[in-house]
């Protein structure tokens, strides 16, 4: 079990199996330590604190603005914090230059990836007094003097200062030492280090959101360049999409276990979208997955729904967040895709004992109906290409295994289909194959000819490596075929081998009946 704790926040997680830790981010988006128990941890805990929804009545931590259950805007709101260190400035004590310390909270709220930078702007700090210092002398009595001590000062802190800019990583050509001279105090100077402002890692928007009034309330959201963060509503998300030009930006994540109180709690999945400057919260989904979003703003989600459960829920909205179609389905859900106008829409459904399990599903997401089903025809779908031009579907099963269907549902490559399924199928499969075979042949009106394709395949099935009981199964089938067209010999070699894997094949009457034969 792996506890993730947020030292920002406080709060703890406890991941399920399976869960990778490094793929998970704290809401409020502050660092995250982790351990294998909470005992490890006890020093970041912060004492729990909700706010009950004056709408629904749902419990709520202090910080959301907006209910996570009905998305409505909460009365009571409590903003924390982190108060910054303030460093005391620096003085020489001999002429009455005085050095300041105005790194400013940036270099104070620097990440661990910027430390190095921060040491050496540390460095920079110690070195700079030290040359006040150096030329610092309690004989100055003339400007000429003062200004010639300035001079040698500025020319060594000069020199320190190139030497630095090409070591800083994040900070390069961004560092000013500034001066200002006492009027009030004659030959007095002070210097100041400060960060000239960086340009943002993100682009920041502003939208509003609306309640269930229609009253607007302003957020700013940031975009990342591997996340989106909405710090108003503690919504941050590494699994997103956007369109081209950013009007849309769908983003989603699975849900997380709470476990900051003791107790082991299910926090629901969280999935925002954005039109332009509008905001909605979808609540509806438990675990949002593969999001796709089509052109004209239309987006599609999985929703995982209980884990442990075959069950799944596909869903489609529109660029307003309204449902257009939402398919619950007896078994989890695999890949899904969307065309390019956002018309059409399809998903894949993975092995259950379900009549849904093992299919894929085609809907026209226009009028919200479904156009046609159809098994999977090799194993879990890679990916899925629409070809809005010519009304064609191309599903790849990766390694080249791509098959095309017409978006009615005609399949167009059944016999490249089976020759590549025979090719890369097990022995297993190869089994099965040469059996549907069979279900199509008759062997009252049909010639030992017209087996030659099943007698291959169980001949190349019988050459994998599969189970002594499914081998002896092979060699059974084998030797009926030839019984049937009264080849004694080949028959009674295959029953002989298909009793040696497994002699409860259920053949050895007839086999001793054909050996007793053959002798006379």
């Amino acid at each position: 079990m792996v506890i993730v704790t947020c030292v920002e926040c406080g709060i703890k997680y406890e991941l399920g199996n399976g869960e990778n830790p490094e793929d998970f981010q704290c809401e409020c988006g502050g660092e995250l330590i982790y351990s294998e128990s909470l005992e490890d941890i006890k020093e970041y805990s912060k004492p729990e604190t909700t706010i009950k929804c004056p709408h629904c009545g749902s419990t709520n931590p202090d910080y959301a603005k907006f209910c996570q259950e009905c998305g409505k805007k909460q009365n009571s709101e409590i903003s924390k914090e982190n108060e910054l260190k303030k460093d005391k400035p620096l003085n020489s004590s001999k002429v009455g230059i005085n050095l300041g310390n105005s790194l400013g909270n940036k270099l104070i709220q620097a990440k661990t990836d910027l430390q190095t930078d921060l040491n050496l702007l540390k460095e920079f700090e110690n070195d700079l007094e030290k040359i006040v210092e150096k030329y610092s002398s309690d004989e100055v009595e003339s400007e000429e003097e003062f200004q010639e001590q300035i001079r040698k000062i500025d020319s060594e802190i000069k020199h320190k200062k190139e030497s630095l800019d090409k070591k800083l990583k994040y900070y390069s050509n961004r560092i000013i030492v500034d001066k200002i001279r006492d009027k009030d105090k004659p030959f007095s100077l002070k210097y100041s280090i400060s960060i000239k402002q960086g340009k943002k890692p993100y682009k920041e928007r502003e939208v509003f959101l609306k309640d269930s009034e229609n009253k607007k309330t302003k957020l700013k959201v940031e975009i990342w360049k591997s996340s989106i963060k909405v710090p108003d509503i503690k919504f941050n998300s590494i699994s997103f999409i956007k369109s081209e030009d950013e009007n849309f930006i769908l983003a989603y994540r699975d849900q997380m276990y709470d476990s900051r109180d003791g107790t082991r709690k299910l926090i629901k999945g969280r999935t925002i979208f954005i039109n332009q400057n509008e905001l909605f919260l979808i609540n509806d989904l438990e675990r949002p997955h593969d999001g796709k979003l089509a052109k004209n703003g239309t987006f599609i989600l999985n929703d995982w729904m209980t884990a442990g459960e075959r069950e799944g829920t596909f869903y489609v909205f529109n660029s307003e967040a309204k449902v257009l179609i939402k398919k619950k389905f007896n078994s989890n859900l695999g890949k899904n895709g969307i065309s390019e106008s956002g018309q059409y829409g399809i998903v894949e459904t993975l092995y259950s004992d379900s009549n849904d399990g093992n299919k894929i599903f085609f809907f026209d997401l226009c009028s919200g109906k479904l156009i046609w089903e159809s098994v999977r025809s090799v194993g879990n779908i890679k990916s899925f290409k629409f070809n809005e031009n010519k009304k064609i579907l191309t599903i790849s099963y990766g390694d080249f295994l791509n098959y095309h269907h017409t978006f009615q549902g005609d399949f167009l490559d059944e016999e490249k289909l089976q020759k590549e399924r025979i090719g890369q199928a097990s022995g297993y499969e190869l089994f099965s194959i040469a059996k549907e075979k069979m279900d199509d042949l008759d062997y009252k009106t049909s010639n030992l000819s017209d087996y030659e394709e099943v007698l291959y395949l169980l001949e190349k099935a019988s050459n994998k490596d599969v189970s002594r009981h499914t081998k002896a199964g092979i060699h059974r089938m084998i030797g009926e075929i030839y019984y049937n067209y009264g080849k004694t010999d080949l028959t009674l070699f295959n029953f002989e081998k298909a009793l040696n894997w497994n002699p409860n094949v259920g053949i050895k009457r007839l086999y001793e009946k054909l050996k007793n034969e053959n002798r006379q």
